[in-house]
């Protein structure tokens, strides 16, 4: 007899498979009942979806906190790649060649 794998379930005895937990719903390994499944927990720089899905906070936001249901934007004039994680991630944009910073882009 072995474990159920990670992500499924088993709560009958003597079968010769696991059932699949439903979707974005994660278990551990030998989890015997569909209540093992749980909602994964989304990390820092992430955001869970109306649909329980975890997505990388968008361009311009971040995150600092476990499993939020949006991302913060960041302060004016400053950008982040998505999937940023912290305030600090939000960097003044830099100006290109052929641009110039204005008073109100000031450091």
């Amino acid at each position: 007899c072995k474990d159920c794998p990670v992500d499924t379930y088993n709560d009958k005895e003597d079968t010769t498979e696991c059932t699949e937990c439903p979707d974005n719903k994660i278990s551990s390994e030998g989890s015997k009942s569909i209540s093992d499944c749980k909602l994964e927990i989304c990390g820092v720089g992430k955001y869970r979806t109306a649909q329980n899905e975890c997505k990388d906070c968008p361009v311009n936001t971040y995150n600092d906190k476990e499993d939020m249901t949006e991302c913060t934007q960041c302060p004016d004039n400053k950008k982040s790649s998505g999937g940023s994680k912290s305030i600090s991630d939000c960097k003044l944009e830099i100006c290109g060649v052929g641009k110039y910073r204005t008073d109100t882009m000031s450091r």
